[in-house]
């Protein structure tokens, strides 16, 4: 009969890689599903873009951000603490924020 210490160690070679293979990601009620969150990161971009020309600043000088991203959180149907609570969940893992910002980038 074989040690019990063998039987834990197939355990272990067995789990350990599974672990390892698993893709993470980021879901829940909570967060913007992954193609709303790429979506939405590329209108705040196209929106950045507009607002930071010095025609813009020339005809509105007090412009809050959260007065043009109101508009896009809503075209997309989220909340600015579903984008934050994404969006720091992102910032907790890089592999995945690298992931959706090469997406970004392709649009």
């Amino acid at each position: 009969m074989l040690p019990r210490s063998f039987y834990l160690l197939l355990l272990l070679v067995i789990l350990i890689p599974e672990g390892c293979i698993r893709k993470k990601q980021i879901s829940g009620k909570e967060f913007i599903p992954r193609e709303v969150f790429v979506d939405v990161l590329v209108d705040i971009h196209l929106m950045d873009g507009i607002t930071n020309d010095r025609i813009f600043y020339r005809r509105y000088e007090n412009v809050d951000s959260i007065d043009y991203l109101g508009p896009i959180f809503e075209k997309h149907q989220v909340t600015l603490q579903m984008f934050d609570t994404t969006m720091y969940a992102y910032s907790r893992h890089p592999e995945l924020m690298d992931q959706v910002t090469a997406l970004v980038r392709t649009k």
